[in-house]
């Protein structure tokens, strides 16, 4: 019995794996819906989350970046805003992160209304006396979940959004490759496991590439024009008069024939 449940459990492990969890767009929106934006509070996970979602990063990643790691790029002619910084990742290894306009409205917003001088990105508030100190990956993990129990939807963990991240890039035809050097990954097998399934590229690639030329066109339901049997006397069905069913006897169509053979108008023949 014992080897039993190892081996179920396994199994498990196995398929829990293979199933990356991302927030779908429905998911994103009623949770953004019911964060209060009119306190220092709501506004600071607003900043949180489209940060995650910007620059991909982990949760304490996150929570470890200093506002004065953020460069701007040169404003382009569209008017949005790009900018990125220099993180040590997971293991140590250096990387670049990337930030988008709607990322950066938000923590502009969040430090525009901030009144410490705390270098860290993301601090705590409270009542006084207050002292500034970053937030920790714990209490982004409760604001996150009293959030996703208020907009009743599932449990989104910080994870999520570095793996939303990556699906949404993968959803939209960017190059595995790509996506690699965004997450910070040492190979493409440990990315693949961050990816959603495409089904959505799927279908552009099942388009493009799944095309039997021209044996599609000579067996195309648009060239077969359907007929009756040889021996038949007939041209076309006795009851109904059209023939585009198949003859199955005595002039009528299968429709017909059943129908009838059901109102016992004629015998069943063996």
């Amino acid at each position: 019995m014992p080897k039993n449940n190892t081996k179920n459990q396994a199994l498990e492990t196995k398929k829990d794996k293979t199933t990356v969890k991302f927030i779908n767009e429905e998911e994103l929106s009623k949770l953004l819906q019911t964060i209060n934006t009119k306190s220092i509070y709501g506004i600071r996970l607003m900043a949180i989350i489209t940060t995650m979602l910007s620059t991909g990063t982990r949760i304490h990643e996150t929570v470890s970046l200093k506002y004065n790691q953020i460069i701007y790029n040169p404003i382009k002619e569209d008017g949005k805003k790009s900018a990125t910084a220099d993180i040590i990742g997971k293991g140590g290894k250096p990387r670049t992160i990337f930030f988008k306009h709607w990322c950066l409205t938000w923590i502009e917003k969040y430090l525009e209304i901030r009144q410490d001088n705390h270098p860290a990105l993301f601090v705590i508030h409270c009542k006084k006396p207050y002292v500034p100190k970053a937030i920790s990956t714990d209490e982004v993990r409760k604001v996150l979940s009293r959030a996703c129990k208020k907009a009743n939807i599932q449990k989104i963990t910080p994870h999520m959004f570095r793996k939303t991240a990556a699906t949404t890039m993968h959803y939209n035809g960017c190059d595995i490759r790509h996506i690699k050097l965004y997450l910070g990954h040492d190979n493409v097998t440990t990315t693949e496991d961050y990816l959603g399934p495409n089904y959505h590229m799927m279908q552009k690639v099942h388009d493009e590439y799944l095309n039997y030329g021209n044996t599609e066109k000579q067996y195309s339901p648009n060239n077969v024009s359907l007929g009756w049997a040889k021996e038949s006397n007939y041209n076309k069905c006795r009851e109904c008069g059209t023939t585009e069913k198949k003859h199955v006897g005595k002039g009528y169509c299968n429709t017909c024939y059943i129908r009838i053979w059901r109102k016992s108008k004629i015998n069943k023949e063996k």
